[in-house]
């Protein structure tokens, strides 16, 4: 048996474990929301409030993802190519298949049209990783030439300089937009934050405790600005710590990172248990695909059981539902060889 508490079959397992925590967020983010935005404040709304902004993580640790295990690489032409002709697979076969399942038209203006705009909304992640896929090589090859230092000063400009600016339009003192468009966008900053902390940072114990304890302050900072601009705004415009450049939200996923890799570094995991983490992570790209069809499908469960109980654990169980649901769907889809070399 290996005995590694990082890695099995050269798979770093508290990635894996990244990937399942995002791929599940990101359903929450899209379910949950009816619950805060059909009530006024109560302990309910700030416990789905809460649990909004612990949802809004999931890109930036995607992306964060993506840092820790590409940058450090160099990829060839024929790697290269392959990466962006199996992401544009992806948006083409996908973002057909959800139009076609609510019965768009199926002209060849239209079908094209929604493959390079896909009309179902979470799908602009998709369009995002293409993007970045596409300059990778540059970003390779940047990481590469900049010291620690160096790279910190990267992500403090892109997370934390041009992270400020949904505050800024809170207040009413909008920036000109030029100087957010000149600057790397946060989600290169989310990138190469990935790749500090793989390549450059030594998770102790105490910055482990320090990150928890960041994110739990975060938590509390996001929930109590968003109760105060409730009232201000008088019940609206008060979600805008969510935009996904606030630095407070990519900030909380760099804290959630360091924590979740700090306990996988010290805690013994079986090679069985390692495993099923494993194949998991393998399903969360077909996960995040086909999620909002289950979405579609058990809407009508969650609606029953929020009118006969408690909303929050309706929702959750709906969530979960749509989960495993997914999972499922996606393992029987990878045993179809075109799609497995997809998702």
């Amino acid at each position: 048996m290996q005995n590694n508490k990082l890695n099995v079959n050269n798979k770093k397992i508290y990635i894996e474990f990244l990937r399942i925590m995002a791929a599940f967020l990101v359903i929450v983010n899209h379910t949950n929301s009816s619950i805060f935005l059909n009530t006024e404040p109560s302990l309910i709304w700030f416990v789905s409030i809460a649990y909004f902004f612990i949802s809004r993580i999931a890109v930036p640790i995607f992306l964060m993802i993506m840092g820790a295990l590409l940058l450090d690489k160099q990829d060839d032409t024929k790697k290269y190519f392959s990466r962006i002709i199996r992401m544009s697979a992806v948006i083409a076969v996908f973002s057909v298949a959800i139009h076609l399942f609510r019965k768009g038209s199926m002209s060849p203006v239209s079908l094209l049209a929604e493959i390079l705009n896909s009309g179902h909304v979470p799908y602009w992640y998709l369009y995002l990783y293409l993007a970045l896929l596409l300059i990778l090589p540059f970003m390779q090859k940047l990481a590469k030439s900049l010291d620690k230092k160096e790279i910190m000063w990267l992500i403090a400009v892109t997370l934390i300089l041009g992270g400020t600016e949904p505050f800024f339009k809170f207040a009413g003192l909008g920036i000109h937009t030029s100087f957010f468009d000149g600057l790397f966008t946060c989600y290169i900053g989310m990138i190469f934050a990935g790749y500090y902390i793989e390549k450059h940072m030594d998770i102790t114990k105490k910055k482990a405790v320090g990150a928890a304890a960041g994110f739990a302050a975060i938590m509390f900072f996001q929930v109590a600005v968003s109760y105060a601009a409730y009232y201000i705004k008088g019940g609206s415009d008060y979600l805008f710590l969510g935009d996904i450049k606030a630095f407070t939200l990519s900030m909380s996923a760099v804290c959630i990172y360091i924590a979740v890799k700090y306990v996988f570094s010290n805690t013994h995991i079986s090679e069985k248990t390692a495993k099923i983490i494993k194949y998991i992570g393998s399903l969360t790209l077909g996960i995040y695909l086909v999620a909002d069809y289950f979405g579609t499908l058990y809407e009508p469960i969650c609606v029953n059981m929020m009118q006969s109980g408690n909303d929050m654990a309706a929702v959750i169980v709906y969530e979960i539902l749509i989960f495993v649901s997914a999972a499922v769907l996606t393992a029987v889809l990878k045993c179809i060889p075109v799609i497995k070399k997809l998702i």
